[in-house]
């Protein structure tokens, strides 16, 4: 999974389209973390310039990658979850809000301390005998 992510792509590998053709790419929603190493804020600035279709969510204060689905932010959550489903993106061209972390979900919450490697082992084998 964590392959996936476009941090562990080898850059040299693909050839980057001309910054000019981002003018004509249909609507998009760009979602960026304020303090993200890996694609800096700065540049994230640039292409939004250069696409006059996208609209930027920021979550301020936010360290990391993953934003969407990694966190409580509520412009983040609100407004991602609302362009996939109907299409309709924010107001303006750019919001914020301040980051939230993620609440614990509720299998989290209740599955009290992380057992040892044994203690999964002896899960699993129970599991399997009763499958």
């Amino acid at each position: 999974m964590t392959g996936l992510i476009c941090r562990h792509w080898n850059a040299g590998l693909y050839r980057k389209p001309p910054f000019s053709r981002l003018a004509s790419v249909p609507p998009v929603l760009m979602v960026h973390a304020e303090h993200d190493t890996a694609t800096p804020f700065a540049g994230a600035q640039r292409t939004l310039g250069a696409m006059p279709s996208a609209h930027m969510i920021v979550a301020r204060g936010m360290l990391g990658h993953g934003v969407f689905g990694m966190s409580g932010t509520p412009c983040v959550e609100k407004g991602v979850g609302r362009f996939l489903l109907t299409g309709q993106l924010p107001d303006g061209r750019s919001s914020d809000c301040a980051f939230a972390p993620s609440p614990p979900s509720r299998t989290t919450r209740d599955a009290g301390p992380w057992p040892s490697a044994r203690g999964l082992r002896e899960e699993l084998r129970t599991r399997l005998r009763r499958s």
